[in-house]
C-alpha cells in the first residue's frame, strides 16, 4: 500500500509541475504565414522581374524559402503586379514564369485579368510600350480557362 500511495503522489506532483509549467508559460506569439515582405526583398524580386532574370528571381525566393503563389498578392512594383510590371517592361521569361505559377483564379484576384481587357487595345499595338505578346497571349489563354470554370 505505501508504495501505491508514493507512486499516486509522485504522479499527482508531477501533474501539478506540468500544469503550472503551462500556466506560468506564455505561449509564443504566431506569426502570420503571409508578413509584410522586407523592402529590400521586393526591390529586388522587381529588379529581376525588369532585367528578365527568372534564375536571379527564382534563387531569391529559394533563399527566402517563398513561393511565388504565396507572395504575388502582397508585392507591387511601381504600383502594378509583377506580370504587369513584366508586360511593361518586355520581360518575356519571368513573365511566363509568374502566369504559369498562378491560378487563373489568383490572376483574376489581383486585378491582371481587368488589367489586359482595359490594355488590350494599347498591346495590339506593335510600337507600343505593351507589345508583349507572348505574355499577353500566355495570361489571355490561362483568363479563358478561368472563364470555362
Amino acid at each position: 500500500m505505501q508504495r501505491s500511495s508514493y507512486y499516486a503522489v509522485q504522479v499527482t506532483v508531477m501533474l501539478a509541475v506540468v500544469l503550472t509549467t503551462l500556466v506560468a508559460v506564455r505561449p509564443a506569439q504566431a506569426k502570420p504565414l503571409l508578413q509584410p515582405y522586407d523592402e529590400n526583398l521586393v526591390l529586388s524580386l522587381c529588379s529581376y522581374v525588369r532585367a528578365n532574370d527568372s534564375i536571379g528571381f527564382r534563387d531569391k525566393l529559394r533563399d527566402y524559402r517563398l513561393r511565388i503563389r504565396d507572395i504575388y498578392s502582397d508585392v507591387r512594383c511601381n504600383h502594378n503586379t509583377m506580370i504587369q510590371f513584366a508586360i511593361e517592361h518586355r520581360a518575356d521569361d519571368i513573365g511566363r514564369l509568374l502566369v504559369l505559377s498562378l491560378s487563373p483564379r489568383d490572376l483574376a484576384a489581383n486585378g491582371d485579368v481587368d488589367w489586359v481587357r482595359q490594355h488590350s487595345s494599347s498591346v495590339e499595338k506593335p510600337t507600343s510600350s505593351l507589345a508583349n505578346g507572348n505574355v499577353i497571349e500566355l495570361l489571355r489563354q490561362r483568363i479563358a480557362d478561368y472563364s470555362q470554370e
